[in-house]
């Protein structure tokens, strides 16, 4: 039985960015392609939000997704739905950011 990324060396997810994706959010799609590429032997597909089959989004883990509602348009659809939360991710990054910024870390 393979995992939900691969199925004998065969892609079941994609990485998905915004059709109007910014020059960092494509950074982000590529940096992960490769190392996911580097770990599994096996290389996603990235496509855009408006490339996406109608019923990608109804199995939501089969999709790694780039970008916040604003940037994405699946992400968008997909927390209207309910179906992907990043509040928990917000509230992570919120204090990771509050650390670093006592340690002298965080860059504003």
């Amino acid at each position: 039985m393979g995992n939900r990324l691969f199925e004998n060396g065969v892609p079941r997810a994609a990485v998905v960015v915004g059709a109007d994706a910014d020059e960092f959010h494509r950074f982000v799609a590529e940096e992960l392609q490769a190392h996911l590429e580097r770990l599994s032997g096996g290389r996603l597909p990235i496509v855009t939000d408006a490339e996406l089959p109608p019923d990608a989004e109804h199995d939501p883990a089969t999709l790694i997704l780039v970008g916040g509602p604003d940037a994405n348009a699946a992400v968008r659809r997909l927390t209207d739905r309910g179906a992907v939360d990043f509040t928990v991710l917000q509230a992570e990054a919120a204090a990771w950011y509050r650390r670093s910024a006592e340690q002298g870390n965080a860059s504003a």
